[in-house]
């Protein structure tokens, strides 16, 4: 046959003497067996599907076109979604994952076994419709592909433990992750890394790599690609996804103080995320010689050896300026990240912070077990809602409107030491009806702070009591120094603690 043209990327158009032929040229210079291989599938009928329309396009076999082994068959218009991932914007790429979305929709309302999704094995045709490659064309031809191309063709895409529309649920959610983020949700350089990142973590976080993308639509993705999600795969939702997506954009206009605080507890969790990742990993890797290391240790010393390995390990503040360590404590306070908090200080200072947010962590998951919910409240997102009346047996707790002062003080080297005020707002539901409360207003400064809701007795109200709201500001001074090559808190000194007068409820 004779090379009649490039159509698009991976699609090239032949002719003999008679007619003009589209052909699929993925460079394979496929020999013996998986030559046998490919001639035997060939012919295996690929699907058009226009609307509720399903169709044949039936492959004439492949032919040798410049060294390389192509499957070709009827002429038709059309383009790879490898081409679109790569040369489309952001909102025309989601018009042709929309068109997919549909076209899957089709197919699996009509029965049929759809093959894993692959950037050479979707076409979008120039009249609207969508040519899907059969199952068994498509793994023939990945076993003829090197595997570097395969990982980036067909297994960024593909979740290795999931089938039917729970596979193309998370397909099309990696396909719009990329669309939108610009990058792969899931790293990794071979097979095997990029496989236990997808089992091990979800997706980097969307905000991280692109702080200007929405908060819904970054944390739609997240959901749908974690390991740990609840919901079902529902895959005819995804039309209706993604053309709200298309029709509402990608992006923020700018960026306020609310969405800056999103993109660090985003930066916070994805450290976090990370760190966790490569401790598994590492634990899956070495598991044996750990086991035996640690009999050893526990004979000759084992606390010792676990304090060493725990200060070795990289805080999730790692990197983090003062000032910005200071934040991370007091805003990880209102989502339950104790272990933050504990990376942010050393030397015993805001333990009682510390120890107050661990037990809410346990009691609100053991609630979420227990009945389903979680029924915890936001302290920041309650008073920006105009602190609405509280529903029988929420929990309030945490901070609101945090200020952060930095001090300059004299005789004090900048590198050595820094000191900052943190002035803010605590709010709780307690059950002022039981005796022997302390009272708020008698702490010094420089004193531990009084229990001012930190008690668990008086994290939710008592059966059948209606909840009544407290509220505190604090003003606190904070010391920070270096350990190892991070800032860290090593005081706390709680200087005014005042109850804010009653909240009038939201009607």
């Amino acid at each position: 046959m004779q090379f009649a043209g490039a159509v698009a990327d991976m699609l090239v158009r032949l002719r003999d003497d008679e007619r003009t032929y589209l052909a699929l040229d993925l460079g394979l210079s496929a020999t013996g067996f998986a030559r046998t291989r490919l001639v035997q599938v060939a012919r295996t009928p690929a699907w058009i599907v226009r609307g509720e329309e399903v169709e044949e396009w039936r492959p004439l076999g492949f032919t040798e076109h410049e060294g390389a082994f192509c499957l070709y068959g009827p002429d038709l218009k059309a383009v790879t979604l490898h081409e679109i991932l790569h040369s489309s914007s952001g909102e025309q790429a989601l018009g042709y994952l929309n068109r997919l979305a549909r076209a899957l929709t089709t197919a699996t309302h009509n029965g049929f076994a759809l093959p894993r999704i692959t950037t050479f094995g979707v076409w979008f045709l120039e009249d609207g419709g969508v040519l899907l490659l059969p199952r068994q064309l498509v793994d023939t031809i990945c076993e003829s592909v090197p595997r570097e191309r395969t990982l980036e063709m067909v297994d960024r895409f593909n979740h290795p433990d999931y089938e039917g529309e729970k596979a193309l649920d998370f397909a099309l959610a990696a396909l719009t992750y990329t669309v939108a983020v610009g990058r792969y949700p899931y790293g990794g350089t071979t097979l095997e890394e990029l496989r236990e990142r997808m089992r091990d973590r979800p997706p980097t976080e969307p905000l991280v790599v692109c702080p200007e993308l929405k908060p819904r639509l970054a944390e739609a993705l997240t959901a749908s690609l974690s390991p740990e999600r609840t919901a079902a795969a529902e895959i005819e939702l995804w039309p209706h996804l993604l053309e709200d997506l298309r029709t509402a954009g990608l992006y923020v206009s700018g960026i306020d103080g609310d969405h800056e605080r999103l993109v660090r507890e985003a930066e916070r969790r994805e450290k976090r995320f990370e760190r966790s990742y490569h401790r598994a990993g590492y634990l899956r890797r070495n598991g044996f010689r750990l086991l035996v290391s640690a009999l050893v240790i526990a004979l000759v010393g084992g606390v010792a050896g676990n304090i060493i390995y725990q200060q070795l390990q990289p805080r999730s503040i790692s990197g983090y300026a003062p000032e910005e360590v200071v934040r991370a404590f007091y805003e990880s306070i209102n989502t339950l990240d104790h272990e933050t908090m504990q990376e942010a200080v050393v030397d015993g200072a805001g333990r009682q912070e510390v120890d107050q947010v661990m037990r809410m962590y346990v009691g609100s998951r053991v609630r979420l077990a227990m009945e389903h919910r979680e029924g915890f409240l936001n302290a920041q997102e309650w008073r920006d809602q105009g602190m609405p009346e509280i529903e029988p047996g929420e929990m309030l707790f945490g901070i609101a409107e945090l200020e952060i002062e930095h001090l300059d003080v004299e005789d004090i080297e900048p590198e050595e030491e820094q000191r900052f005020i943190a002035r803010y707002e605590r709010w709780y539901v307690a059950d002022t009806g039981e005796p022997g409360e302390a009272d708020p207003g008698e702490a010094e400064p420089g004193e531990a702070e009084p229990d001012t809701g930190n008690g668990e007795q008086e994290l939710a109200p008592a059966p059948g009591r209606a909840p009544e709201i407290e509220g505190y500001r604090h003003q606190d001074r904070l010391y920070l120094r270096r350990d190892r090559v991070d800032w860290v808190i090593y005081r706390i000194e709680n200087l005014v603690t005042e109850p804010i007068a009653e909240p009038e409820p939201v009607q």
